[in-house]
């Protein structure tokens, strides 16, 4: 039977600390996210470059001729525009938003690093 774990603490702090209580609970949760991420950026590699003495293929670095930097063919909801020009304004539109997300998270951790404040007490407190 597995063990369920139970705890009536309440995080407190800053939330750059909180992955030390999941450490805790699952020390190897954070291994198995890497080697999920992993596994991913793999089948992007395969999908997206050459193999070394394939017919067509060069070498080892060239990507192939029907793949696009981005388009692993994934696109369960169908939200990917049809035409080029569409999927690159789509892709970089979906880039700059996710640089922005990056930097505001780095100054949420800067910022409670700094006073060791959880960043809604910083916001309202």
């Amino acid at each position: 039977m597995a063990k369920v774990y139970h705890s009536n603490r309440q995080l407190t702090g800053p939330s750059i600390r909180h992955l030390d209580e999941v450490r805790e609970v699952a020390p190897f949760g954070f291994e198995f996210l890497v080697g999920i991420i992993a596994l991913s950026e793999l089948h992007r590699c395969v999908v997206g470059w050459g193999r070394p003495l394939e017919e067509g293929s060069p070498n080892f670095w060239m990507l192939k001729a029907d793949y696009y930097p981005g388009d692993i063919g994934f696109d369960p909801l169908g939200f990917k525009p049809c035409k080029a020009p569409n999927f690159v304004g789509a892709q970089a539109r979906e880039l700059q938003n996710g640089r922005l997300a990056m930097i505001a998270v780095a100054g949420f951790v800067a910022q409670e690093l700094v006073n060791e404040k959880a960043i809604l007490e910083n916001l309202f407190g």
